[in-house]
């Protein structure tokens, strides 16, 4: 090989870097992405942590007067935590965190 067509090899290769970092980029973005979708898709909301009793529905979002203060205060006080408590969903929900 002379030293011209070494020179010419070279000269293409300029620039074929950028390629490959760009082609890395998208790839790690597509892991990035499918991994997000498979996480956003199993993530669940289990039924114990969003149950809610009939007086806990009542509650006002946000307290305007002592009559919300007291309709929340009734409600929780009505809230019976102990038989509410699903311990089943509580101990798969720690060993999926753990």
């Amino acid at each position: 090989m002379n030293r011209l067509t070494r020179n010419a090899l070279k000269a293409d290769q300029r620039g074929s870097g950028h390629l490959v970092l760009i082609a890395a980029v998208l790839i790690i973005g597509m892991i990035g992405f499918a991994g997000w979708r498979v996480y956003d898709a199993n993530r669940s909301v289990t039924p114990a942590a969003t149950a809610t009793t009939s007086a806990a529905a009542a509650v006002p979002a946000t307290l305007k007067s002592t009559a919300d203060l007291d309709a929340a205060s009734k409600a929780v006080s009505q809230t019976n935590v102990d038989n509410d408590l699903n311990t089943s969903s509580l101990d798969g929900d720690m060993n999926a965190v753990l």
